[in-house]
């Protein structure tokens, strides 16, 4: 089957790559945003701080982890077999939870499917070159993202009655199978470009990797544009964090709205990031990846600010729809900018860094969340008006951090 004009075989690995981005909504909402916490907390009356515990110890592991492993496997070039090693683990894994009853055993479980799957989502980027066609790299990065936001929509209405009609378990359990199912394609039928250079994997090799390591991040904030890139990713990523992590809160407290409500302003804002998401793919090709994450940055903004002000349920859609777009380009362009600005054989080490930065941001986000609201509380209600404007602040430096990339981000 064609895929925007290309056919055989790199057709076959682009919609296989893409898919993954459908798989990962399996785990990242079924269990990680929406499932596993309720089952902890209402089923078996667990407080939230045990799984923060569980979540934020794999993600400090994965963020330790991942720029040692991305450089491990642009040495070896093992990218494609570790991505099925880390896929089929993090199934697995997720399939026993429908048969684990007691807590900490699942947490235990939980925060080890984590694990596997963030360092599988690590390589995944890193593979976008792989697939990608010169010149075509932001549009296929954006097709990724419009299966991904389709398989949340999927995720968002069609797995609750399974939780609902056989209980959280049988959820757990058929999360894992349909992970693997639709990441299946992407082990099968994308592999890792070899360069004819790559060393054997040895414990002499990880040990004087191990040993480089600090000198091969001083070279890589040598090259001209990561160290803005990553700049501007934690800034951006710490405001883009804050806003999915209390968005719910946000939409509540402000505007009443249930459950309900706000089920169907996610489902906009993420039918808003499919679009966003292959519209800015297509057009950062043209334009640049650096101007299409400038653009989107700017959106991003300009939502922040009328967020503060906005007073109804119409205006509430229109800004969902804004968000959605925005954050739909903002992760389909910034994988083509990262790939634009290696060489090959380092890929996967900057998404490692780019990694760390994403998931310090995730923590650092909502802390600036937390004690704004805490600061303004005299405001009452009000004070989360402030707080979601306030956001906006994260992305002024960005914006300079992202003029500072040079040329257009386009692949060299």
């Amino acid at each position: 089957m064609p895929v925007f004009g290309i056919k055989g075989k790199k057709a076959a690995g682009i919609f296989s790559w893409s898919l993954f981005d459908l798989a990962i909504k399996f785990f990242t909402l079924n269990i990680i945003s929406l499932h596993f916490v309720r089952w902890l907390t209402i089923e078996k009356g667990v407080e939230d701080i045990y799984y923060s515990l569980a979540f934020g110890s794999s993600m400090v592991i994965v963020a330790l982890m991942a720029p040692f492993s991305g450089r491990i496997f642009d040495l070896t070039g093992l990218r494609d077999r570790m991505f099925t090693v880390f896929v089929v683990a993090a199934s697995l894994l997720t399939v026993s939870l429908g048969m684990i009853s007691r807590v900490f055993p699942a947490l235990a479980v939980f925060a080890a499917a984590n694990l596997f799957l963030q360092l599988a989502i690590v390589i995944y980027n890193a593979l976008l070159r792989s697939v990608a066609p010169p010149g075509r790299m932001g549009m296929i990065s954006g097709l990724g993202k419009m299966f991904g936001f389709a398989g949340a929509i999927g995720v968002l209405y069609l797995m609750e009655p399974v939780a609902a009609g056989y209980g959280y378990n049988a959820l757990f359990a058929a999360s894992g199978v349909l992970l693997f199912v639709f990441s299946l394609p992407c082990m099968v039928f994308v592999r890792t470009d070899r360069t004819g250079n790559e060393k054997e994997l040895s414990v002499e090799l990880i040990s004087s990797t191990a040993r480089s390591m600090l000198t091969s991040f001083r070279q890589m904030r040598l090259i001209s544009g990561v160290t803005d890139l990553l700049k501007a990713s934690f800034l951006l990523f710490c405001s883009m964090n804050a806003l999915m992590l209390f968005m719910a809160v946000y939409l509540s407290k402000v505007f009443g709205l249930r459950e309900g409500g706000i089920i169907n302003a996610i489902a906009l804002a993420t039918f808003a990031a499919i679009l966003g998401s292959l519209v800015f793919g297509i057009l950062s090709d043209r334009i640049g990846y650096k101007k299409g994450l400038y653009i989107a940055s700017v959106m991003l903004i300009t939502a922040f600010l009328a967020a503060g002000i906005a007073y109804s349920r119409a205006q509430v859609l229109v800004l969902a729809a804004v968000f959605g777009a925005a954050y739909g380009a903002v992760l389909s362009v910034s994988r083509p900018l990262a790939v634009s600005l290696v060489p090959e054989e380092r890929t996967g080490e900057l998404f490692g860094l780019i990694a760390l930065v994403g998931y310090t941001a995730a923590l650092a986000g909502p802390l600036f969340w937390g004690v704004s609201v805490l600061a303004f509380s005299p405001a009452g209600t009000a004070r989360y008006r402030i707080v979601v404007a306030l956001l906006s602040v994260f992305l002024f430096p960005a914006l300079y951090y992202f003029r500072r990339i040079p040329g257009k981000g386009d692949k060299r």
